[in-house]
């Protein structure tokens, strides 16, 4: 008989992916603030190109990090053949990100009232 936790359920491994994404993007996106500080105490400023240049780059290396924590666990049940559990993981990891989208919003919604 295998252990819960060597099989979790696909609700319990979209919750681990959401929470790790949740957790990514907190830390992203404070990286602003502190680069932020740091440019006004250098005086740095990128300018063009530069700017949106690293902004991309930020961009396309956040989207490749989010997509492997959401994707790379049912991709690999998908390639051992346990398409259901994969599909039913991807849909968990959905429902917990809207969850922990309301609560975000909802926690600024009280905090700038």
């Amino acid at each position: 008989m295998e252990s819960e936790t060597a099989n979790p359920s696909p609700k319990i491994v979209g919750l681990m992916q959401a929470l790790g994404i949740a957790l990514y993007v907190s830390a992203f996106a404070s990286v602003p603030t502190f680069a932020e500080r740091f440019a006004l105490l250098r005086d740095f400023d990128p300018g063009l190109p530069f700017g949106p240049i690293l902004f991309l780059l930020a961009f396309i290396i956040s989207a490749t990090i989010c997509s492997s924590l959401m994707f790379g666990y049912p991709l690999f049940l998908l390639v051992r053949g346990e398409r259901e559990k994969a599909f039913r993981i991807v849909l968990w990891s959905i429902a917990w990100l809207a969850a922990t989208f309301s609560l975000f919003f909802s926690v600024a919604l009280l905090v700038t009232s």
